[in-house]
């Protein structure tokens, strides 16, 4: 048997006619015919492709290329994996967000504090009992860089802005009309296309942030929603606000202010 498996493996099959190499397969494995049969024809199919590319060089240099082509593609495109876990990295497994900002750091918000990766190494910021610059909670639910880079942070308890040349988080209050800080659970940040900043809360309704001043200001930004929790803001390439509530459906606002309100029975395609 290999001794005949040698013989046609080593001829060119255009001196082998058809019949011939048929009748070899079946009298020499005649219990193997299926799968010899795809063997022999898959070595001979190479053999004949190797014949034909060194009679042609022009067939070797486009061999040679692709080859070239498919390694340094595989290599550059590969990828080593890493997994992050609790045991050593994470602050907690519970995440709310991922975000990547735009000095390419990645940032985690967990429901036990907020973890940052430079590509090297984790660092964990959680709340501390008496220092101010420190998360006002550990339950982290969004983050969000506006367009001139001011990267907002809205945890359960509060809204706050980080400071990456102090490495340190600022308050951003929202207070009831008395004075007093109501500690809103931050649930969704938007930037509109005119530049204005959208802060969504559960239990409070929509708000208004501007910053650039020497503070921040933030106040009620008074739209007719059916609801005051909120849970997500997104704007249309139309410019339209569309404002999703918790209980209550979704609420478009158009640029006229004029605003329908879309019941969760009755939700639109697409939303």
């Amino acid at each position: 048997m290999v001794t005949s498996f040698s013989i046609i493996r080593f001829i060119p099959s255009q001196v082998i006619p058809r019949n011939v190499t048929h009748h070899l397969l079946y009298v020499t494995f005649p219990f193997y015919k299926g799968v010899f049969l795809h063997i022999m024809f898959a070595r001979i199919s190479v053999f004949n492709y190797f014949c034909i590319t060194i009679a042609n060089p022009n067939v070797i240099m486009k061999t040679l290329l692709s080859i070239l082509f498919l390694f340094f593609a595989t290599y550059g495109y590969s990828q080593s994996e890493k997994l992050f876990t609790v045991d050593r990295e994470l602050s907690n497994s519970n995440i709310n967000q991922i975000y990547q900002a735009k000095d390419g750091v990645i940032w985690i918000a967990t429901e036990d504090g907020l973890n940052r990766y430079d590509g090297a190494k984790f660092s964990v910021y959680k709340h501390k009992e008496g220092n101010d610059s420190s998360l006002v909670d550990n339950n982290v639910r969004i983050l969000f860089e506006d367009s001139k880079g001011n990267f907002l942070i809205g945890t359960q308890r509060g809204l706050q802005l980080y400071d990456p040349s102090t490495d340190l988080f600022k308050e951003i209050p929202i207070l009831y009309e008395t004075g007093i800080n109501m500690s809103a659970h931050i649930s969704t940040i938007l930037e509109r296309k005119n530049g204005e900043l959208l802060i969504g809360t559960s239990g409070h309704a929509v708000y208004s942030l501007t910053l650039g001043g020497t503070e921040p200001l933030i106040k009620e930004a008074q739209l007719p929603v059916p609801s005051f929790f909120i849970t997500y803001l997104f704007e249309d390439q139309n410019e339209n606000l569309w404002v999703s509530t918790e209980g209550k459906g979704y609420t478009a606002l158009t640029r006229q202010v004029k605003y329908i309100t879309i019941s969760s029975e009755k939700r639109m395609p697409g939303i």
